[in-house]
């Protein structure tokens, strides 16, 4: 908790210093997205990228209200010397912020993401990659999560509670899906929905961001015959855990090496609703599909060891050997702890 309350201070900190984070919310290149979406605004001192960043300062100040967040925002502007400030009264930062178009918003993860310097990561420095990147792929990571939001009429209706909950003593709760940069850590996109999709069709509207020869981390969840040869005619690569109604036969197969096999899998006998495609969709899926099936084995230090088995379309063990693929599995976890830090 303490190093979650360092580097919430470190980032308020630096969303006003115009040189570090402050500088992917300068007033060009969010006048840019501005024009994007077609807004327009007055020419006054809360533009709409000082309004951003005023309402990331709301976000991260523990009382959460208008006035904390533009004090603080005016103490800083202060203590570099400008004297060309605003009253502290909020009434004007709270009609800003309400002007700032949505559309906006939602951009705001992605372009941050791509403005970032991709930093050599641990697993990245372990496979020689001074890029950032995976054996020469972009890695996304993909998880999902939770929230519970405040009891008001609008939410309940936007966002329904559970259904094992008791009509009037629950609260609103939404499904989140983040896409997570495996380079720099950034989210950049984030998929909000109610409780009703599964996350893996909220994945799917996230799909335009993949490019040929990236690849997709996720957990089994995100497993499904008909996505890994959709995904595989965009070029797109996935590593997952295998899913638990799937058999690993490691005397199938072609052996590539130690618990590491190629298999070839027969799509579905059947279309189902659930699948969320059309019967025409399911019906051009490929009968059969070759998969790498990778076992994994941690033995931690007083505990019992335990055995997870990967699949994944990166068919071949030159290019992709097994141990990284087993590397980089490992790193999939850090979207849970990531997502366990949200402010």
């Amino acid at each position: 908790m303490a190093q979650l309350t360092h580097w919430k201070r470190r980032l308020k900190d630096e969303l006003v210093d115009s040189s570090k984070i402050g500088a992917f919310f300068s007033s060009p290149s969010i006048d840019f997205l501005c024009r994007h979406h077609g807004h327009v605004w007055r020419d006054s001192f809360w533009s709409p990228a000082l309004t951003l960043v005023t309402f990331l300062l709301q976000v991260f100040d523990g009382a959460k209200t208008l006035r904390a967040a533009v004090a603080t925002l005016l103490v800083h502007r202060a203590a570099r010397g400008e004297s060309d400030l605003p009253s502290c009264n909020p009434s004007t930062y709270g009609q800003a912020r309400r002007r700032v178009p949505w559309p906006l918003i939602a951009d705001l993860p992605g372009h941050v993401a791509r403005a970032l310097p991709r930093r050599v990561s641990a697993a990245a420095a372990a496979q020689n990659s001074p890029s950032g990147d995976w054996l020469g792929h972009r890695v996304w990571i993909v998880d999902g999560s939770r929230v519970r939001m405040p009891d008001t009429p609008e939410l309940q209706k936007a966002f329904p509670q559970p259904p094992g909950q008791k009509i009037g003593c629950g609260f609103p709760v939404a499904q989140l899906v983040a896409v997570f940069c495996w380079s720099t850590g950034a989210i950049v996109d984030a998929l909000l929905d109610t409780l009703r999709p599964h996350e893996l069709t909220l994945f799917r509207r996230a799909w335009a961001l993949l490019q040929s020869g990236d690849v997709v981390l996720a957990d089994r969840a995100y497993w499904a015959f008909g996505d890994m040869a959709r995904l595989l005619q965009r070029g797109v690569f996935g590593v997952f855990r295998l899913h638990q109604r799937r058999k690993a036969d490691f005397r199938a197969g072609r052996r590539l090496g130690h618990d590491d096999r190629l298999v070839v899998w027969s799509r579905p006998e059947r279309w189902i609703p659930s699948y969320g495609i059309s019967r025409e969709e399911f019906e051009q899926w490929p009968p059969t599909r070759t998969v790498r099936l990778v076992r994994v084995t941690h033995v931690p230090r007083g505990f019992r060891s335990r055995t997870v088995v990967l699949v994944t379309t990166l068919l071949d063990p030159v290019e992709a050997p097994a141990d990284p693929i087993r590397a980089l599995y490992g790193d999939r976890r850090t979207a849970e702890l990531n997502l366990r830090s949200r402010p």
